[in-house]
């Protein structure tokens, strides 16, 4: 065009109707079962010989092909020249499902995951969509999840769209009782849950209970419950000059410690409590004291050796 002279001038596209129908010549739009085999691309196929060749050469779906044969065959799958399918319960898609050997698993993962012209690398959830909808075997989900896994260009190429864990920012301790964690565990009858923040130790008894036996810490941290902002607790750490600490609203991660041992007591307790669950504080002691007399993973120590120098005599 360098070999013309113009002036480039706007025209508002309502006078130009005349210009669109030129780049639109009509077309069959077609319907929407035209538009599914479109975006419904085919797989590599085999010929059924093949296909039961394949079959039958699995131990596994002998039994099967020879079993639904006979005239009572299982509703849910049936034969057809030999090869074995699945009747698919789902209406919107094919009525049939290849039930697909092991021996042909490489290969559709394969084509329905790497093959450009089929999903190109899309992820989990579309490659299942696409296998799902033609060929059934057991552990189909796993199988692809673990395809896609371990796909070299999906695992170096794909970016995330999650932010990146924050660093680990553990709550200092400085020695035994310099800091201690408070909450409440439930939904059975409620009681106090504490966790000593230097040793690890556990306690599950009232607070008042807990000074009494071993002294008054230098902080504790809670969450904001109406029951640690009460009057008697405020006057309580106000006596014992206790310094309080509460955790950001919706931010359990805070008390973090505390989270952990909700989840270890709960899951120690539902072996002994009763359907009913009214005797739950029958096992607590005993809970209580297995815990502490155990190894715990971030000190490398047990509980006991840290809180009183020396483990306990038990039974053998």
């Amino acid at each position: 065009m360098l070999e013309y002279t113009f002036d480039i001038k706007y025209s508002s596209g309502k006078i130009h109707a005349h210009v669109d129908n030129l780049s639109r010549n009509p077309v069959d739009l077609g319907t929407e079962k035209d538009e599914e085999k479109a975006l419904d691309l085919p797989v590599f196929s085999l010929p059924g010989y093949e296909k039961a060749n394949v079959q039958m050469s699995e131990p596994n779906l002998v039994p099967f092909i020879q079993e639904i044969e006979k005239p009572s065959q299982v509703e849910t799958k049936r034969s057809k020249g030999g090869i074995l399918y699945k009747v698919n319960t789902r209406p919107e898609d094919r009525e049939k499902l290849l039930v697909a050997p092991d021996k042909l698993k490489p290969k559709i993962l394969s084509e329905c995951h790497d093959n450009p012209m089929v999903r190109r690398h899309l992820g989990t959830a579309r490659t299942i969509d696409k296998i799902r909808r033609r060929y059934y075997w057991c552990e189909l989900f796993k199988d692809i999840e673990a395809y896609v896994r371990t796909c070299t260009d999906c695992q170096t190429k794909k970016g995330t769209n999650q932010k990146p864990a924050g660093l680990l920012q553990p709550i200092p301790s400085r020695e035994p009782l310099d800091r201690i964690g408070i909450d409440l565990l439930g939904p059975f009858p409620k009681t106090h849950l504490v966790i000593n923040y230097g040793t690890r130790w556990a306690e599950t008894r009232t607070l008042p209970s807990f000074l009494k036996t071993h002294s008054a810490p230098g902080t504790i941290l809670s969450d904001r419950g109406q029951v640690f902002n009460s009057a008697v607790v405020c006057e309580l750490l106000r006596l014992t000059d206790i310094q309080r600490t509460m955790i950001s609203d919706y931010h359990l991660q805070c008390n973090g410690a505390m989270e952990m041992l909700h989840a270890t007591f709960t899951t120690m307790m539902s072996q002994y409590v009763s359907s009913n669950q009214r005797d739950w504080d029958q096992s607590l002691p005993l809970v209580s004291f297995a815990y502490n007399n155990s190894k715990q993973e971030s000190t490398g120590f047990k509980l006991s050796l840290l809180s009183y120098g020396h483990e306990p005599n038990l039974t053998h």
